[in-house]
């Protein structure tokens, strides 16, 4: 836009003779505009579990807490014993904390404490799926009240490497064959950026759908590979287009 520029010409102890508007240009220059491109990378791969967790729960009931805590500490302190016994020991054997709640009465006097319930949790590592039967058999022999399993991977790092790898060698096939048809050259990565998704669960609900023998005939079905999905997004900086449609492999980003 134009600017006005005011000039005031004074001579000493007068007043301003006149004053005069002189109009100047004010040029901008032009804003460079920074074309470039984004593309997504997905990639999808399957993850097999290879331990399972199984937790086991101890229970004992008194009208104290102080009781109900020395009652499960012996509960528990028996099952650790066998579980060494089984050859279940360090990094595979894990101790929850003690809990301690009150028990109520039923009704209609159900706000009345009616004692005090302690329970722990351990949890036991294995990577031999066949002898989680063994393992049940042995809590329920020592008073555990409740059982649960949960597969999953210690590899899930190593996958997740392996699945950005491909992602990213997706993205830049997809850049380079976007910029080939539409004559343009692909330049520097600007930008990279990653969707994870959530990592497989290896629950109820998935093993019933995903269940794969785990040998010969006669052996026990244990749960299959769950697909592990990663997105990448990577912006890419275009250049000068070129005269063919010729082949180009961008920078690896």
């Amino acid at each position: 836009l134009p600017a006005i520029v005011c000039a005031c010409v004074t001579m000493l102890g007068c007043t301003p003779k006149y004053v005069t508007n002189v109009p100047v240009e004010a040029r901008v220059a032009p804003v460079e505009i920074q074309r470039h491109i984004r593309v997504d990378g997905i990639a999808t791969v399957q993850v097999s579990p290879d331990v399972v967790d199984l937790q086991m729960t101890l229970t004992a009931d008194a009208e104290r807490p102080k009781p109900a805590v020395a009652a499960v500490r012996g509960q528990r302190d028996a099952l650790v014993t066998a579980l060494h016994g089984a050859g279940i020991a360090g990094g595979n054997l894990r101790l929850g904390n003690i809990d301690v709640a009150p028990r109520y009465r039923p009704r209609p006097d159900q706000h009345q404490v009616d004692g005090y319930r302690g329970s722990i949790t351990i949890v036991v590592t294995l990577s031999k799926f066949e002898r989680i039967g063994e393992i049940m058999e042995l809590g329920a022999t020592f008073g555990v009240t409740r059982m649960h399993t949960r597969f999953r991977s210690t590899k899930l790092v190593q996958v997740k490497m392996q699945a950005r790898e491909l992602a990213l060698a997706a993205a830049r096939a997809k850049a380079a064959q976007m910029a080939r048809y539409m004559n343009v050259v692909v330049g520097e990565v600007l930008a990279i950026e990653e969707v994870s998704g959530d990592a497989p669960r290896f629950g109820p609900e998935s093993n019933a759908v995903a269940l794969a023998p785990s040998g010969t005939s006669g052996q026990s079905l244990q749960p299959g590979a769950l697909p592990l999905t990663l997105t990448v997004k990577v912006t890419y900086g275009l250049l000068a287009g070129y005269g063919g449609h010729h082949a180009y492999a961008p920078t690896r980003p």
